[in-house]
């Protein structure tokens, strides 16, 4: 399922403000702080990113999901990516996992796998409610994409918005409010396009 969301890049000086402008903006259930994990996985010759496909596992508060994503393909409005995810045992992935299987190459082995990158994030979320009918689930995120050799990094600070339900305007709107605390620009590369 695809949802409205905007992901906006800002400075790691401005974080800290922008975080307590969504938290004073939130409703009443607590804001959760985590650390996310998320280890991305492709062949050699990147035979997953070519297809438009990346498959990655996240670890958070204790518990791995397995993602396979159509992502970048060609043709499809930006912002329409699809998911489908499986709990699953342990930081590795696992091919046998059901609901996204079906959306991997058939002829397709563990063994031709490998970690590409790493994204580490401190999040803080929240949930927005700017009227009685709309529901935003705003996050920031400040960590780093590295390579899987731990050669390269490369710092992420974002400001995320997914619209839970309500009207999309809502979003921008929000969006807008944001960009009147500090510089925002909004980002259309994911991480995982940004890890490759």
């Amino acid at each position: 399922m695809s949802e409205d969301a905007l992901r906006l890049s800002l400075k790691a000086s401005d974080s800290a403000e922008l975080e307590r402008t969504l938290l004073d903006k939130a409703g009443p259930r607590p804001a959760e702080h985590t650390t996310v994990t998320r280890i991305y996985y492709d062949t050699t010759a990147g035979r997953l990113k070519r297809e438009g496909l990346a498959l990655r596992v996240q670890e958070q508060d204790g518990q791995c999901t397995q993602m396979v994503m159509i992502a970048g393909v060609k043709g499809r409005p930006p912002f329409a990516d699809q998911e489908w995810q499986d709990v699953i045992d342990g930081a590795q992935q696992d091919l046998r996992a059901l609901n996204g299987r079906a959306h991997l190459p058939e002829v397709f082995s563990d063994p031709e796998l490998r970690a590409r990158f790493t994204t580490v994030v401190q999040r803080t979320l929240c949930m927005l409610e700017p009227d009685g009918s709309t529901q935003i689930a705003g996050t920031v995120e400040a960590g780093e994409i590295r390579t899987a050799e731990g050669t390269r990094t490369e710092p992420i600070c974002e400001v995320g918005l997914r619209l839970k339900h309500g009207e999309p305007s809502a979003l921008y709107e929000t969006g807008l409010r944001l960009l009147e605390i500090a510089p925002l620009r909004l980002e259309v590369l994911s991480k995982g396009e940004r890890g490759y």
